[in-house]
């Protein structure tokens, strides 16, 4: 089964628009902030204390990373160029600039895979765009009057998928899709299409998810309905409805992340449009697992999760929930339902059955079932 923890605000956020992003440091149970556009800090989430900061006079435009190959901290700053520097720098004015012929969307890290993607969609890893930033000439994959509204990223043994949500100038939509993988020798050059139009609704939420060693790209609808695709089938088509997930409005965007191959976490608007909820969702079997309500809708804000922490903004706040997973087990699932062993006028009659696992269902023979049940019927 899956929980939340005792939730607790990290630091004060001035605006959630201006925060930039969160990512993991080598270290466990450190995450890096950037806030903003001149302020970046490190924190400890064991103690909530921070552990270090950077301002800066420049203009960051990507969240700062901690690159696992050089053990350095990397970010991108006025879109054009780069800064790499360690945690003994104090003055990062100071740092040499790696200038790059093309302007840069942001930088990324997928399970310790750095990549660059530029504005027109051209992406590389990112020791190759250090190493060849005087000469490169990244070629664009966009149409003309397209730009990246996100970017979705997930590792699958050693191949890294990288998803670019574009939309597009001359319509208030999100258009479409495109994505790549990309393994340990080479780059991805082949990109595949996936349109995110459905008749009268739009597009609330997007992510890829990790099942059953396959990727899936998850998308999440205006009317509620959650939408399954593996990427592995190259149809134009968001795939089938898996469900409808009501407890979450699809009226304003929602976040969605990965947690493993049977729970997903998605933050949005509460449907009782009473402030905002975070939940946990079990795939496995299609039910809301647990849920954090806040008082305050945060519109449009991002969730990361880290070290099994969901980190969030909620107000003027940047708040980190921790979570528990389980296997599942399926008398979990039964939540409000279940009876109450404790109160005894609800318990008629109490019987040990044998535990039989999903696994082994197939080995019950439909014999021993009714002998079960004629057991049971003597009793009453």
């Amino acid at each position: 089964m899956a929980m939340f923890g005792s939730y607790f605000g990290l630091c004060p956020l001035i605006d959630h628009r201006s925060l930039l992003g969160i990512s993991e440091v080598s270290e466990n149970g450190k995450i890096l902030v950037t806030l903003g556009k001149n302020m970046s800090m490190q924190y400890n989430l064991a103690d909530q204390k921070q552990t270090l900061s950077w301002t800066t006079k420049e203009k960051f435009t990507s969240p700062v990373l901690f690159d696992f190959e050089t053990n350095k901290y990397v970010a991108v700053f006025n879109q054009m160029y780069m800064r790499c520097w360690d945690s003994k720098d104090s003055s990062l004015d100071k740092v040499k600039k790696l200038k790059f012929k093309k302007n840069i969307f942001t930088v990324i890290m997928s399970k310790r895979n750095g990549f660059v993607i530029f504005q027109n969609g051209f992406t590389i890893k990112l020791n190759e765009a250090l190493l060849n930033h005087k000469t490169l000439e990244p070629e664009g994959i966009l149409n003309e009057n397209e730009y990246i509204v996100d970017v979705l990223s997930c590792t699958l043994n050693a191949n890294v998928y990288i998803g670019l949500v574009v939309g597009n100038s001359d319509s208030s939509e999100t258009s479409r899709l495109l994505w790549a993988v990309f393994d340990s020798r080479e780059d991805g050059d082949t990109y595949s299409q996936l349109s995110l139009k459905r008749d009268g609704c739009e597009l609330a939420g997007i992510a890829f998810h990790l099942s059953n060693e396959q990727v899936e790209i998850l998308t999440f609808w205006s009317d509620g309905k959650l939408f399954v695709k593996p990427l592995e089938d190259k149809t134009d088509n968001l795939g089938e409805i898996y469900s409808v997930i009501e407890s979450i409005s699809g009226n304003h965007p929602v976040s969605i992340v990965s947690l493993d191959k049977d729970y997903i976490a998605m933050y949005g608007d509460n449907s009782n449009q009473e402030g905002a909820l975070l939940i946990i969702y079990n795939m496995q079997f299609k039910v809301t697992q647990c849920r954090q309500p806040f008082k305050l809708l945060t519109i449009g804000a991002k969730l990361w999760s880290i070290q099994e922490n969901l980190i969030l903004p909620v107000g003027q706040n940047l708040a980190v929930v921790p979570f528990y997973l389980e296997k599942e087990q399926l008398s979990a699932l039964v939540g409000s339902h279940r009876m109450n062993p404790n109160n005894t006028k609800d318990v008629l009659i109490v019987h040990n059955l044998k535990e039989v696992t999903w696994s082994k269902l197939n080995d019950v023979t439909d014999s021993t079932i009714n002998n079960d049940v004629k057991r049971l019927l003597k009793t009453i």
